[in-house]
């Protein structure tokens, strides 16, 4: 019964033309956003026919995949019902019974969603991925600095993720909220590559280049491609360093106030919520010598205590840092990045991991329960054994 419903939605869901009016609710404003920036960042503007164009497009191939997904299920299902009937008349034996419903299982756990995302063959994703000169010349920056690029009105999402460079606006599927509001702060509210941005965040998230249509305020250009300007900002603040003012307030509040203040400067200051005992920050200099997603590790020489000031999202729950191998609190600075205390003068080696509390509590709590149901498993069989040695004994 089951199966046969899934095949009459498969049915229903199969697309005929595709059309879909303007007043659609399954194209939300965000979708249509996403559509525009796609082609913006080709440098194209759709006329709202193309855009109906574009739209019924892709709900006629979701629908397809949809369809196809519901038919893969109701047959899926009429085959283990199947088994099922067959073992239960005595014609399958549970060896072949749990064989044949492994392979089912396998066959039907090969995921669906991708091809709801993704459309386009191999060779075409692969051609519209390839760097440009621009990207390219960013990239060769990249080998010997570490910097986060402004793409403004350009690209398509997190397309400088697969050119290995670092966008100021992070993974936009997945940014934390105090990422958004330092974005937010003191500017006009955008959306995602077309939103505006305070140049004192720019300077504070460490954004060296800008790649944007129009010339931008105390920014140097550096390079043009067609109608792409590439800029330059030589106010931005390094990835880790130690600024020499310290400034402190009582709230996070007062800390974005503070930074959006005439007179903050990414490179010198640095705004903590609270008190580390000094106001002067020693000198000194830091540099990153190993950087991956879940790792960051520091070379740092201060003359003296000092605040260690690094310019990436503040996330109390999920990082842990180290100063010389003894375990250090990481701080928020800045309204929404991180600082760590470094106690004496001297050289210093901080590292930062991420390793959140939860994630590796249900890491444990996950390979207890497997290796439960594997020692549940292997009990189970033995009695099996154990009991069908002795009926052969008996008999």
């Amino acid at each position: 019964l089951i199966a046969i419903l899934l095949g009459l939605t498969g049915v229903a869901v199969s697309p005929g033309d595709g059309a879909l009016s303007d007043g659609d609710s399954r194209f939300s404003a965000r979708d249509r956003l996403q559509i525009e920036a796609y082609f913006a960042g080709r440098g194209q503007t759709l006329s709202p026919a193309e855009f109906n164009q574009v739209k019924n497009s892709i709900r006629a191939q979701r629908g397809k995949v949809l369809a196809a997904s519901l038919w893969k299920e109701a047959f899926v299902l009429l085959l283990f019902g199947g088994l099922l009937v067959l073992y239960s008349y005595g014609r399958l034996k549970e060896t072949a019974l749990a064989l044949m419903l492994l392979v089912l299982g396998l066959g039907d756990a090969k995921p669906e969603y991708g091809k709801a995302l993704h459309f386009s063959p191999r060779r075409s994703m692969t051609q519209d991925l390839r760097p440009d000169p621009m990207i390219q010349h960013l990239q060769e920056l990249a080998r010997t600095d570490q910097f986060r690029v402004w793409p403004k009105g350009v690209y398509p999402y997190n397309q400088l993720v697969a050119w290995k460079l670092q966008s100021v606006l992070g993974y936009q599927g997945a940014r934390l909220m105090i990422a958004d509001r330092l974005l937010n702060a003191g500017a006009e509210l955008g959306y995602g590559m077309d939103r505006e941005i305070h140049p004192h965040v720019l300077d504070l998230l460490n954004v060296k280049y800008t790649i944007a249509r129009e010339m931008l305020p105390g920014q140097t250009v550096i390079g043009k491609q067609q109608d792409q300007l590439l800029l330059a900002r030589d106010t931005a603040a390094e990835r880790v360093s130690f600024p020499s003012r310290i400034l402190t307030v009582g709230n996070p509040e007062q800390a974005l106030a503070k930074i959006m203040e005439d007179d903050f400067d990414a490179r010198g200051d640095v705004v903590l919520l609270e008190d580390v005992g000094f106001k002067d920050n020693a000198t000194g200099s830091a540099s990153v010598t190993q950087y991956s997603d879940e790792e960051i590790v520091i070379q740092a020489q201060c003359d003296g205590p000092a605040v260690l000031q690094i310019s990436e999202i503040f996330y109390a729950n999920g990082w842990k840092a180290w100063v010389d191998g003894q375990s250090a609190e990481i701080l928020n600075s800045n309204f929404g990045t991180r600082a760590v205390l470094v106690p004496a003068a001297g050289d210093h080696q901080v590292i930062l991991k991420f390793a959140p509390t939860d994630f590796i509590l249900g890491k444990w709590i996950s390979l207890i329960t497997l290796i439960a149901m594997l020692a549940a498993c292997i009990g189970i069989g033995f009695q099996h054994y154990r009991a069908a040695g002795l009926g052969k004994g008996q008999e």
